[in-house]
């Protein structure tokens, strides 16, 4: 969790300057850490209080909260669209140079 919160602190804490693209990194590794946790403990928690068979497992995602799947797919349209943000904020650098 301390590379979490590491990683949230300084994606705002960069959000103002030239190193914008490593805040954005920084900012949704430490968004996508934590939905991994939140999925990562619901699972867990599910699975504890009951049998480990198939029907189990699919219990325990059907009781994850819809609210997750849709930001986890959110991360799955942002990331792409962060990382094209790096690509241009790398190749305006060069040009800088």
């Amino acid at each position: 969790m301390t590379a979490v919160t590491l990683s949230l602190f300084f994606g705002i804490a960069f959000l103002g300057t030239r190193f914008a693209w490593a805040a954005w990194l920084a900012f949704s590794f430490g968004l996508l850490s934590v939905l991994y946790f939140e999925k990562q403990r619901t699972l867990s928690a599910t699975l504890v209080q009951s049998a480990d068979s198939l029907p189990a497992i699919r219990t325990a995602m059907a009781s994850i909260p819809l609210s997750f799947w849709l930001r986890m797919l959110l991360f799955m349209v942002a990331i792409p669209a962060w990382l094209y943000l790096v690509a241009h904020a790398a190749l305006t650098f060069h040009r800088w140079l």
